[in-house]
């Protein structure tokens, strides 16, 4: 169980705020999606990020478009070295400022109450990894859902990687504090960064 002093400190730092980290690259249409799932939240977050790893002029009207009227901060943020969702999910996580960082890649979309969910369960831990859901579109009209299989944490590390198949960079949420200190993604993977960076 955790000390008093320990759930009060978390709860500040709840209280501060959340970035979310949108990496993006050329992917205009799907953005939008995933960023009204953003701003449909029963939690708002202070801000979003949008980290574009190429430059795109549409990626930039999107992020403008959405600004419009919000009551979440938009920013647009460049990423120079265009090295892919690790480099420009690290860069959001370094402007961010929120103490808390969500991710949420470009072609996934949140349901209204996952962030108040995701951040409610930091109370008790500096990390959150969530279950997710895979929906596709049937070929006879409607969504297909299939639940993929939750994420166990206990154990060495090559039994969390091994147990953990479907992790994505949309399931974490994490205290900013720790994810530098934990180094963030590793910039020098081009595939499976997601579960390395769990793993770690």
């Amino acid at each position: 169980a955790l000390d008093a002093r320990t759930r009060e400190r978390r709860a500040a730092r709840v209280a501060a705020g959340v970035s979310v980290g949108v990496p993006t690259h050329r992917r205009s249409g799907l953005l939008g999606r995933a960023l009204d799932s953003v701003l449909g939240q029963s939690l708002l977050p202070v801000e979003v990020l949008v980290v574009d790893d190429v430059g795109d002029a549409a990626t930039r009207r999107v992020v403008a478009g959405r600004a419009v009227g919000s009551s979440v901060v938009m920013r647009y943020v460049r990423n120079p070295v265009g090295d892919g969702p690790s480099g420009s999910r690290n860069l959001g996580a370094a402007c961010a400022v929120g103490s808390v960082v969500a991710f949420l890649d470009d072609d996934d979309v949140w349901e209204s109450g996952y962030l108040a969910q995701a951040v409610g369960l930091l109370a008790d831990a500096d990390v959150v990894v969530t279950p997710l859901t895979t929906i596709r579109l049937a070929p006879a009209g409607g969504e297909i859902r299939r639940a993929v299989r939750g994420i166990g944490l206990g154990g060495p590390v090559e039994g969390v990687i091994a147990r953990n198949p479907g992790v994505t960079g949309s399931k974490v949420v994490i205290d900013r504090a720790v994810f530098q200190r934990g180094g963030g993604y590793d910039e020098d993977l081009g595939t499976a960064e997601d579960n390395e960076f769990v793993a770690r």
